[in-house]
């Protein structure tokens, strides 16, 4: 009987130093990183990220690529629209990121002296397809990879060589994709790339193609990692209830979110050799798009981001279920992709801004906007691509 009340006294310890764990620390110095995917001439847009979280001294650094234009009502390009999450990403000392129109991966190398002009490293590299849209990197591995959409579909690879170049890692893994390039629509595009936890295996997820009234499935590969090398054979999973398998964000490697436009998002369960099924399904009410999804393992909570919705949805990863919702004012325009660093949140959204939320206490309470950050002198917002942070 002692041993037992023991147990349970240091069982109830452990919870209350597991509650008592400090949050996250607020970086000194940090700097947020996006594409601007323009047919003219693509290029990082860089923000400082100061103690409180706010942002400032914005920069253009070239990709050496473009993106990828059509024509519009008065004759001048304007941006296809990418349909993915992670068009750029960053593992310290590198960054990498795409140029959809010149069908090429930019590699830059992040000065430490200065993070906020990131060096390209060599000259664009070709994705050996069409459209690329999403972009995975593991300085672990000195392993980079592009996923294609369009009418060339498939996973491109390379290894980074000690100079910090590109170096193509065999042939263009094909996908099961059956789109023009550029793509019409979302529905049937890749969605998004990018490694597990414990970096042993790439992930990418394409959308269902919208048929039988959009309820057809859409498809999740895994290429796990051989020496550090993906594998050419995936596992591909293919859950009934998914049907716009877009953006993807892990938990742990046995546990991950996807979002999904038709209905919200869904939990999701990974076996050891790599096989995905659904666990629950989160329908959002009032969602139009949610394509975009981040989790925060300090909080344990996962971000949902809306295209046609300006509030952000916020899930209890432990319980899978709605936890709140963050107003945000309805003329900043939905929510496209996810940073966080410390205790704030970075959003883009849709008219022009980047949104900074403040984390703290939201165990508790919904959490604050601290700031609306007015990208317009950047750049047109249909440009803007991706979001990265590092910090410093």
């Amino acid at each position: 009987m002692k041993l037992f009340t023991l147990s349970l006294h240091l069982l109830a310890l452990e919870v209350q130093l597991a509650r008592a764990a400090p949050k996250p620390q607020n970086p000194s110095k940090g700097e947020l990183y996006f594409l601007q995917d323009n047919p003219t001439g693509s290029s990082v847009v860089s923000l400082s990220i100061g103690r409180d979280g706010k942002l400032s001294e914005p920069r253009h650094t070239s990709t050496g690529g473009k993106g990828f234009g059509i024509a519009g009502a008065n004759g001048q390009l304007v941006p296809a629209g990418l349909h993915s999450q992670d068009a750029l990403a960053i593992d310290y000392p590198w960054l990498l990121t795409l140029n959809s129109g010149s069908n090429t991966v930019s590699l830059f190398e992040i000065p430490e002296n200065d993070p906020s002009r990131p060096v390209l490293a060599g000259k664009p590299v070709s994705t050996a397809g069409e459209y690329p849209n999403t972009v995975a990197l593991s300085a672990k591995h000195r392993l980079a990879c592009v996923a294609n959409s369009g009418a060339v579909p498939g996973v491109q690879c390379y290894s980074i060589s000690k100079q910090g170049r590109l170096e193509p890692l065999g042939k263009l893994k094909p996908l099961k994709v059956d789109e023009p390039t550029p793509p019409p629509a979302a529905a049937g595009t890749v969605s998004d790339i990018l490694f597990n936890p414990s970096q042993t295996a790439i992930f990418v997820t394409v959308k269902g193609d919208g048929s039988n009234n959009n309820t057809t499935p859409g498809y999740i590969y895994v290429y796990p990692l051989i020496n550090g090398v993906p594998s050419d054979h995936p596992v591909i999973s293919r859950p009934t209830q998914l049907h716009a398998d877009f953006a993807l964000t892990f938990i742990s490697d046995r546990r991950a979110v996807i979002a999904d436009t038709t209905f919200g998002a869904a939990f999701l369960d990974i076996t050891p050799n790599y096989k995905v099924s659904v666990s629950r399904v989160i329908d959002v009410a009032g969602q139009m798009a949610t394509c975009w999804i981040k989790y925060v393992p300090a909080y344990d909570l996962v971000f949902l981001g809306d295209g046609g919705v300006a509030d952000i949805t916020v899930l209890d990863a432990t319980r899978e279920n709605i936890k709140y919702v963050i107003p945000l004012p309805a003329t900043s325009g939905g929510s496209f992709d996810f940073a966080f660093v410390g205790n704030y949140l970075y959003t883009r959204k849709g008219n022009s801004a980047v949104s900074v939320i403040d984390l703290s206490g939201s165990e508790k309470r919904i959490p604050k906007l601290i700031e609306l950050y007015n990208t317009s002198s950047l750049g047109a917002a249909a440009d803007f691509n991706g979001m990265a942070v590092l910090t410093y």
